[in-house]
């Protein structure tokens, strides 16, 4: 999961232009992670485990298992994208914006 966090920053701050910050940048940054598994929701008429929210991190990383569940709702013109099955999203935060 690191490895994918530092190749996603990475391209982050190379489409930045501060590519001579990544030195320093990676220096100063504290990983912290934590790993949830929601199981199938409880309420079976609304199918909702997690209700809608925002990540105020910088980036989120989640893992689509099989199946259908992850909905992703777009920014721009509020659409809900629904996350392919055996799949990595990544979510940019509140913070990292």
């Amino acid at each position: 999961m690191r490895e994918l966090e530092m190749m996603v920053r990475r391209m982050v701050v190379e489409a930045l232009g501060v590519e001579k910050e990544w030195e320093s940048l990676e220096k100063s940054v504290v990983y912290g992670l934590r790993m949830t598994e929601y199981d199938a929701p409880v309420n079976q008429e609304t199918m909702v485990t997690m209700p809608a929210h925002r990540d105020m991190i910088i980036m989120t990383i989640i893992r689509q298992q099989e199946g259908r569940g992850l909905e992703i709702q777009t920014k721009d013109d509020d659409r809900w994208l629904l996350a392919s099955p055996n799949s990595f999203n990544v979510v940019i935060g509140e913070s990292f914006q």
